[in-house]
């Protein structure tokens, strides 16, 4: 804390104002209390104290004589002296190497009342050698606009400027390096432009063969199809008008430059593999996945036919995209609603087993009762009564076997209790004696419960393809076989028929309907992610799906 000024003279006794030292000059009476006020005032002396003891830069104050009224650490470090011996000494006192130099910014700042910022000051270091500086000074005025002191800020860059004379060093260095090199590329260009050369004639000669090309399809432009010509690098060397309709991209923008920037395809399988089929077939098909410049996406038909040269050399090929997006998205939706319509299918049939047994079962189990009843009267019975009674008890039970098969051929209870083979083996033996149809049936040894979704549907598929023998084929046999690893199960059902007539088979490849036959199978195995086949001929029919599935002790086991 500042001394009262009086301490230095009054009383022909020296004091130790402003710090420690006793030979301290006269100072503005006036001055040097309003400063201690402004020191002292409230609270803010230990903020000060605390942003002098922790500021990571020299903090000072000098008085207009220039003689140091106040320090931290951190500037009496950066000046070699310490913090003691700063106080009420001069800069020229204590950093004599600087005073030509800061002495006159001070004597300006203390003039003008205007700071100083972010002056930088070269000078030998207390540590030794060049020390660099960054100085900024700021006018303390009075209430009525007079200096009556400068707070100093000085931060030691030293070692920033170590670091940019390296870096610049360094620099220096790499222009070398460059420089040589350059030289060596000047050589090594020498070889090259010709090789550049005898290139460009070919380019030019592929260009006059793209030309005539163009020339010849102006005809392509009035087609719907966006028809376009790549070459083997996969740039574009032709675009037609339905290409800037179906993606939003001109010809302009896009000639000579890769489609993979603009449409982002998504191809079915890798597009090496694709070009090594075009190459190979001279043809590929395929459906592709594209952006358009609005960024939406189109699906399209694409089919490509490879473009050769007169010696017969491949050069690129022709592209032709026909948008089939809203087909996809309808084929989506009908792929969705004909899942929701097997689901509920298979949902209905549980139901109306579940009611065929429950209530109807039911219902003629007490009239099988009644009729016994009836049956203990019948000596009190005329003789047609009685007959009749005989008759009808004997109808009751007709009915209520039939109501068992249909109840178990709608959802057979043994193919949730005991699993798919119990169900096969009860659904083959009952469809052989009302059918006469004979059906070797092979399953594995050891063929445990499958998910459930599983053994649903190879028991549909089974149910349907055993009605399509009965119904179509006239084949007196028929043979079923399930295999299975660890990681598909393959369900195969063949006859020994006539084979699917043409109009049949394109009546069940159409809309999945209730009573679907081959399209509601295909449908059941694609929901499950698998395979469906149909092989029809004269000769007969097999139908071969093919599900995923994992065993999981088969796979432990490995």
């Amino acid at each position: 804390m500042l001394r009262d000024p009086k301490e230095e003279t009054i009383g022909g006794k020296q004091g130790e104002a402003l710090g420690t030292r006793p030979s301290v000059a006269p100072r503005d009476a006036a001055s040097l209390a309003l400063i201690r006020r402004v020191l002292e005032y409230g609270a803010w002396e230990s903020e000060i104290e605390a942003i002098y003891a922790t500021a990571p830069v020299g903090l000072g104050l000098i008085d207009k004589d220039l003689r140091f009224l106040r320090v931290n650490q951190a500037l009496a470090d950066i000046n070699g002296v310490s913090a003691a011996e700063h106080l009420g000494r001069s800069i020229r006192e204590v950093i004599p190497q600087a005073a030509a130099t800061l002495e006159p910014l001070l004597t300006e700042v203390i003039a003008s009342a205007t700071p100083a910022f972010n002056r930088e000051l070269k000078t030998p270091s207390a540590a030794g050698g060049e020390g660099y500086f960054l100085v900024s000074y700021f006018p303390l005025q009075s209430a009525d606009g007079r200096v009556l002191a400068v707070n100093t800020v000085v931060q030691d860059i030293s070692e920033r400027k170590r670091q940019e004379t390296r870096l610049r060093e360094e620099h220096e260095r790499l222009e070398a390096r460059v420089a040589a090199r350059t030289r060596e590329l000047s050589v090594a260009n020498q070889h090259l432009e010709a090789e550049i050369a005898r290139r460009i004639e070919a380019q030019k000669a592929l260009e006059e063969q793209a030309a005539k090309l163009r020339d010849q399809a102006e005809l392509l432009d009035l087609a719907n199809d966006a028809i376009f010509i790549r070459k083997l690098n996969g740039t574009v060397c032709y675009w037609n008008e339905g290409a800037e309709r179906l993606y939003g991209w001109t010809r302009k923008e896009v000639m000579h430059q890769s489609l993979m920037q603009f449409l982002k395809t998504q191809y079915p399988r890798p597009l090496a593999e694709i070009e090594r089929s075009l190459v190979e077939d001279a043809k590929w098909e395929g459906e592709l996945v594209h952006t358009r410049r609005d960024g939406s996406t189109v699906t399209v038909a694409s089919r490509w036919t490879l473009w050769r040269d007169q010696d017969g050399n491949a050069q690129g090929w022709l592209q032709i995209n026909s948008d089939i997006t809203e087909r996809k998205r309808a084929e989506d939706l009908l792929r969705m609603l004909s899942a929701r319509l097997l689901q509920t299918q298979d949902e209905e049939r549980r139901r109306i087993a579940r009611e065929l047994h429950d209530s109807a079962g039911q219902m003629l189990v007490g009239l099988d009762i009644n009729m016994v009843t009836l049956q203990r009267e019948a000596d009190k019975l005329s003789r047609n009564s009685s007959l009749a009674l005989s008759e009808s008890m004997a109808l009751i039970k007709e009915l209520s076997a039939e109501l068992r098969n249909i109840s178990h051929l709608l959802h057979p209870p043994l193919l949730d209790e005991a699993g798919l083979p119990a169900a096969i083996r009860w659904y083959v033996e009952r469809f052989s004696q009302r059918s006469k149809i004979f059906v070797e049936l092979q399953l594995p040894d050891r063929l445990g419960r499958l998910p459930r979704e599983i053994e649903t549907t190879i028991f549909r598929i089974v149910q349907e393809s055993l009605t399509n023998v009965h119904r179509h084929s006239g084949s007196s046999t028929a043979e079923i076989q399930l295999r299975l690893d660890s990681e598909r199960v393959t369900v195969e059902i063949a006859d020994q028929g006539k084979g699917l007539l043409a109009e049949n088979y394109r009546t069940y490849s159409g809309v999945v309907t209730p009573g679907v036959g081959i399209q509601g199978m295909r449908e059941r195995v694609r929901q499950l992610g698998g395979h469906f086949d149909i092989h029809s001929s004269a000769k007969g029919t097999r139908v071969v799906a093919t599900l995923p599935w994992h065993d999981v002790e088969a796979k432990s086991a490995d």
